[in-house]
């Protein structure tokens, strides 16, 4: 009888121990398959651990705006940045440095000089190149040798914008028709109360005042 008993018990134990480990196993097959589920459906696992994906990636479709904006932005920066002007050689040059002065004239600089600054009553030696805001050429030394002036005898833009330019340095200049021909013009080439633009080369200061 007592025999029997021990049969019994050590047969319940048997059974004991394989549920256990049946169940231990089932255990491990659900963490693989879950593993296995995360690596090749991400989502899903991040939807069951209830995170948000979008703080850990950001979407297609807004990295593509990004850089879509960023290039437009470059674009643009370049678009401003390469504006080029025409010299009295005919190269064109980019603005270094514009100055706008009360009288509406406006100086870019092309190229800074190094030379001789020229003065409010310098004599200088230049090339230029004249044009009405439409781009039409009406006076210009291309071509041709550079020219000798007074300063103090030129119309009130160049008197306003030469000044403090220096032997070897190009400056362009804007001048409102007040301060060129003004209502009047100089027919036929200047039309009244056009404004003009100017490209000037400071070849030599010949006289310093």
């Amino acid at each position: 009888m007592r025999r029997e008993s021990l049969e019994r018990a050590r047969r319940r134990e048997t059974i004991a121990i394989g549920v256990a480990l049946m169940a231990l196993a089932g255990c491990a097959g659900d963490a693989s398959q879950n593993r296995r589920d995360a690596i090749s459906h991400p989502e899903s696992m991040e939807e069951h651990t209830g995170r948000d994906r979008t703080t850990s990636r950001a979407s297609p479709g807004a990295t593509e705006r990004s850089t879509s904006q960023g290039d437009a932005m470059r674009d643009e920066t370049n678009k401003r940045g390469v504006e080029l002007y025409e010299t009295p050689s005919g190269k064109k040059l980019p603005g270094l440095s514009t100055i706008k002065f009360p009288s509406g004239v406006v100086a870019t600089d092309l190229v800074f000089g190094s030379g001789a600054t020229a003065m409010p009553n310098s004599v200088i030696k230049v090339h230029y190149h004249g044009t009405l805001p439409d781009g039409k050429v009406f006076d210009s030394t291309r071509g041709s040798d550079p020219i000798t002036f007074p300063l103090n005898q030129l119309i009130p833009g160049w008197r306003e914008g030469i000044p403090g330019m220096m032997v070897g340095g190009v400056r362009r200049l804007v001048v409102p028709a007040k301060e060129a021909y003004g209502d009047e013009g100089a027919p036929p080439d200047i039309p009244p109360k056009t404004d003009l633009v100017f490209t000037i080369e400071l070849v030599d200061v010949v006289e310093k005042k």
